[in-house]
């Protein structure tokens, strides 16, 4: 919680076969099995553009942000809770109907797996729809903007579209500005921030300034000679009517409109006339031919620039569309605010808006959920960068006084090696990695009962002392790191490093127990107070205890107590993915049900675009997020690294197969299907197609043949009868690495009335109403 102040897609999976990937080390396996670790991943295959949960109203934010970026630049545009485009150097708000009322669109969705968000308004008897993208454009950033009007009717209609331009429009609201800085509207990030240090906050702008002068140039406008954006002619058949006007205004204040575009029209029965606007992101030259850049090549280049990732990357179809878009928003919001360095590196950022910078945190979670989606080469690029934040003397820490980024670099060095394979980044890592080391064994010398320094996060538990999920995280990354020396071919390393974690976790649990207060675990082991935050990552992903360990269930269930809406709290306020990580525990300690729940009350609180975000205001109160911005990357792969352990996990030396299936899947005629879903024994795919009486089950694969596969026999089912069943009747193994088993079983009542994620969503409304917050 890094804050900045207090291709074509197969119906049936892939033949198997013996894998030709490298056979995993024996060693990492079995250090997989003493973790009791499980991995995460999944990808979007459905192109449908239901919001979640479906009907009026939109997503559950009040006003939800989107993001507009080409992965690898910095650059950036928003687009508004009023439905306007905001970038680094202006403001467009577009003006629709008679009396070009401002078009306040709040509810946008995506238009299959591409990023391109689409909204829709009825104005004045016509159909308005507003389509946004970002793409390359002869290496500038640009963004189109293309507004679509539908005639639907028997006769000819006249319409009116306005265009607002300046350097900042008319916000939500304001808020009081801090000592020296300038007033500015709620919903936007702030302009003109140039890093201080590589990965530091990056967010290109134009500051304003009073002498600027606008002038339209046929469609351009220019900003005292720098080009802004440009505006196409109006398709369709012209009539006598059409009429264009185009003003420019002394804009002296900062929100003041600085130019104009009116357009009077007519559009015929049946017909549909488009404007389109293209805008870049960075400055271009006058007559530059990215001012020409066409809505449908751009958007052909978009479709060429994400196709090869999302082939590469694992594939999610439900039953449920609402898990399908999540999954879809989610990889993007993971890939677009990467940024490429000057130098070649990557930068992995949390959104594009306040958090384009790198933390370890961070980093840790995202890059370990694109090696769960298959995406190695992205995990890998964000893995390489963490070293940036090493100290001479062999600590890793991306913020001062947050000591968790030790264990967190550490863990992500082994967590990648193992998931990826790739030796040659893992030998090249492996001095990072003697010198955190070597300095956590001067450590253990200096300081043997607490190993860290104490923290001052200044954010996350917000209380200073050795937090509790800094000892976690060192005894975790200690143990994982391991991992990276054996993927290198050094043995001898690794024992030596095992040695040293195995000191670390002795020293970690005993220091919890004695912490424990009725068998819960503070957040700051030697203070009072504090905000609940680390200590849920006790058993996820540290592995310090096992996840049916008692301080493990009494700290959870503690946290359980204080969640409202399904969500944790943070500071009084909901929080989307804190409580994740006891989802998580929960799936590991054998407790589907309460991962399922988790994931629909995660997906009841996204925008209509699947839009995730850090904190909003208080539970059943105004859904709204102040500065923190939505999306959010690290709450996206929180998301969906439990819903690929929900269907495909390590476990101890097998992969298991949907071990948390939500009971609405089952219903006769559904179908999950599941492409590329990585493991560190390879990737799965998987089809489950529900019948009246039982399933099909399609499989394939590319794991070793000696690690068996297993699949969970749903709660949600009795009756059972199935080749291969256990004899507790709960799990089967499969036969073979690839094939097609006929599942038979009689479906509990929960299958047909159980929750799902529309259900829960609708719960969560109707719970607003009653307390005289609808939306």
């Amino acid at each position: 919680m890094g804050r900045l102040s207090r291709s074509s897609r197969s119906a049936v999976p892939r033949s198997g076969g013996r894998s030709s990937r490298r056979r995993p080390l024996a060693a990492a396996a079995a250090l997989l099995a003493a973790l009791a670790l499980a991995p995460s991943a999944a990808a979007a295959s459905r192109t449908g553009t239901t919001g979640p949960g479906g009907g009026a109203g939109g997503g559950y934010l009040a006003h939800p942000t989107d993001q507009l970026g080409v992965p690898g630049a910095p650059e950036s545009a928003e687009l508004t809770p009023t439905g306007s485009l905001y970038s680094g150097r202006l403001e467009l708000t577009l003006r629709v109907g008679g009396t070009l009322r401002r078009w306040d669109q709040p509810t946008r969705t995506l238009e299959g797996e591409l990023p391109v968000y689409r909204a829709v308004r009825r104005v004045d008897g016509l159909v308005h729809r507003v389509r946004a993208f970002a793409v390359d454009a002869a290496g500038v950033p640009v963004v189109h903007l293309r507004v679509e009007v539908v005639n639907r009717s028997a006769r000819s209609r006249s319409f009116r579209l306005g265009l607002d331009v300046g350097w900042l429009g008319a916000g939500v609201r304001e808020r009081s500005p801090a000592p020296g800085q300038p007033a500015r509207p709620y919903y936007r990030f702030m302009r003109a921030v140039q890093p201080q240090m590589p990965g530091g906050l990056d967010q290109p702008g134009d500051l304003f300034d009073r002498a600027w002068r606008y002038r339209w140039q046929a469609g351009v406008l220019d900003r005292s000679g720098s080009p802004l954006l440009a505006v196409g002619q109006l398709s369709g058949r012209r009539s006598a009517g059409d009429a264009v006007s185009r003003t420019v205004l002394p804009a002296r204040r900062r929100d003041a409109v600085g130019a104009r575009q009116r357009l009077r029209a007519t559009v015929r029965p049946g017909a549909t006339r488009t404007l389109d606007v293209v805008v870049p992101l960075r400055p271009v030259p006058a007559g530059s031919a990215v001012l020409q850049d066409g809505f449908d090549a751009g958007l052909a280049r978009l479709a060429a620039a994400w196709r090869p990732v999302l082939d590469r990357a694992m594939s999610l179809e439900t039953p449920e569309p609402a898990v399908d878009l999540a999954w879809r928003a989610g990889l993007q919001a993971l890939l677009v605010p990467r940024i490429q360095l000057a130098d070649g590196r990557w930068v992995q950022g949390v959104n594009k808006f306040q958090y384009q910078a790198s933390w370890l945190r961070d980093t840790a979670m995202i890059a370990h959920t694109l090696d769960l989606v298959g995406l190695h080469e992205e995990a890998g690029q964000d893995v390489a960068f963490l070293p940036a934040w090493q100290n001479a003397d062999g600590l890793l820490q991306s913020r001062r006084g947050q000591q968790d980024g030790m264990g967190q670099a550490l863990w992500s060095f082994g967590d990648h090696a193992l998931r990826s394979g790739d030796r040659a980044q893992a030998q090249a890592l492996l001095p990072v990695a003697d010198r955190a080391m070597a300095w956590v064994e001067r450590r253990l010398t200096e300081d043997p009962r607490w190993i860290l320094p104490p923290s001052d996060p200044g954010d996350n538990e917000d209380q200073a002392g050795h937090v509790t999920g800094d000892l976690a995280w060192l005894a975790g990354g200690t143990r994982r790191v391991t991992g990276l020396a054996l993927v290198a071919g050094d043995q001898a390393r690794a024992a030596a490093w095992g040695a040293i974690a195995d000191r670390v976790a002795e020293i970690a649990r005993a220091r919890v127990a004695e912490a424990a207060v009725d068998g819960v675990v503070p957040p700051v082991l030697d203070a009072k107070g504090g905000e609940r935050w680390g200590q849920m990552w006790l058993a996820w992903p540290t592995g310090l205890l096992a996840p049916d360990d008692p301080l493990v269930r009494a700290t959870m269930a503690a946290g359980a107590a204080e969640e409202r809406e399904g969500l944790a709290i943070w500071d009084k306020r909901l929080h989307l993915y804190l409580g994740l990580r006891r989802r998580h525990t929960a799936l590991l300690d054998g407790r589907p049900d309460v991962a399922v729940a988790g994931v629909y009350a995660v997906l009841a609180h996204l925008t209509a675009s699947g839009g995730t975000w850090e904190q909003a205001s208080k539970p059943y109160s105004r859904r709204e997020i102040l500065w923190a911005l939505g999306p959010h990357a690290w709450a996206a792969a929180d998301l969906m690294s439990l819903l690929h352990d929900m269907l495909v996990r390590e476990s101890g030396g097998e992969v298991l197969l949907l071990d948390a299936l939500p009971p609405a899947w089952l219903r006769p005629g559904s179908r999950t299907r599941i492409q590329r879903a990585a493991t560190i024994h390879g990737p799965v795919d998987l089809q489950l197609d529900a019948l009246a009486d039982g399933a099909l089950l399609r499989w394939s694969a590319d794991v070793p043949d000696d690690v068996p596969l297993r699949v969970r026999i749903p709660r949600a089912v009795e009756q059972v009868e199935a080749p291969g069943l256990a004899a507790d009747g709960r799990s089967l193994l499969l036969p073979g690495r690839s094939g097609e088993l006929r599942l038979r079983w009689r479906p509990r009542p929960v299958v047909a009335n159980g929750p799902d994620a529309a259900s829960t969503r609708q719960a969560l409304r109707r719970a607003y109403a009653r307390r005289g917050k609808p939306w």
